[in-house]
């Protein structure tokens, strides 16, 4: 037999062996989103630049009305190496029926409280970190804010952020979405901003177009909860540097992190000076320069 065709089929073998040696990850995302994209997408950068053998991420979407069974099935098929779960339905999935499977979750908001147990990376902003943004932008004022049954937790951490702080919040509890205009109105009367909590229940997109209305009516700025609420006309949100996430839950998995939250370690707001402009706000330049996105400049 001649030697180069014994050549070409030992490259081959090698080459197949190499792509079977890889890291097999499976990624299971609750929905099909950019956030997501981008966290899976940083997650697999930081592997790729790590592991010499490197990595295969399979990416499986959750839909609604889907027969998780295939879905779990081709999961398992994969004998991956790990199950990377973003966002609480799928966390919550993998956590029940994939128990055989190493897990590491990203884009969970308050696990403890949601019976989600570790590794992962949450999606819990230090509020600290946020009163603090806030108290360098606006000065001395006082903060209101409203919350349901189902953001107790979120309203306790601001209060206590904010007493840490020395700044007063006006609290008022609202049973349902029928109930927030009224309660809108009546806390708007009080206080000089406006911090709204993840709280997709109360805070729908009619309680948020009512709100941005009513904190331009009375010159009251409103914090929001991502970009797009800066983009609707909030003065500051505060969110997540996606990619980033995706990084740092790569890191926690190399380091063989068991029984371990860890919050994101990047954060980043964005300001919309269009509005700063109609509330007759004058925001430290300091601050604009530190945002990562500013609308309006």
């Amino acid at each position: 037999m001649h030697l180069l065709p014994l050549l070409a089929i030992a490259l081959l073998a090698s080459a197949a062996a190499g792509l079977d040696e890889r890291t097999v990850v499976a990624a299971l995302l609750s929905r099909d989103v950019a956030a997501y994209d981008s966290v899976v997408a940083g997650f697999e950068q930081n592997l790729q630049k790590e592991l010499p053998e490197g990595v295969g991420v399979h990416r499986f979407y959750l839909a609604a009305g889907e027969d998780y069974e295939t879905l779990l099935a081709e999961v398992r098929s994969l004998q991956p190496s790990l199950v990377f779960t973003l966002g609480t339905p799928a966390t919550r999935l993998a956590q029940s029926r994939l128990t055989g499977l190493p897990q590491l979750f990203a884009m969970v908001l308050n696990p403890e409280e949601n019976g989600i147990t570790p590794p992962g990376v949450c999606m819990d902003i230090p509020v600290d970190v946020r009163v603090e943004t806030l108290a360098r932008m606006l000065g001395e004022v006082n903060f209101g804010t409203l919350y349901s049954s189902a953001s107790v937790g979120a309203y306790r951490r601001l209060n206590q952020a904010c007493a840490r702080q020395g700044i007063e919040l006006n609290a008022l509890m609202v049973d349902g979405p029928e109930a927030f205009p009224r309660a809108c109105v009546q806390l708007c009367r009080k206080v000089d901003c406006f911090v709204m909590l993840p709280d997709a229940g109360l805070f729908s997109p009619d309680a948020v177009v009512f709100l941005l209305r009513e904190g331009l009516h009375r010159g009251i700025p409103v914090v929001g909860l991502s970009e797009r609420y800066t983009q609707a006309g909030a003065l500051v949100s505060f969110g997540l540097d996606y990619t980033h996430i995706g990084e740092q839950a790569a890191l926690l998995w190399r380091r063989g992190a068991e029984g371990q939250y860890e919050k994101p370690s990047r954060m980043r707001f964005s300001v919309n000076l269009l509005t700063a402009r109609q509330l007759r706000l004058r925001l430290p330049a300091e601050i604009v320069d530190e945002a990562g996105m500013v609308i309006g400049r």
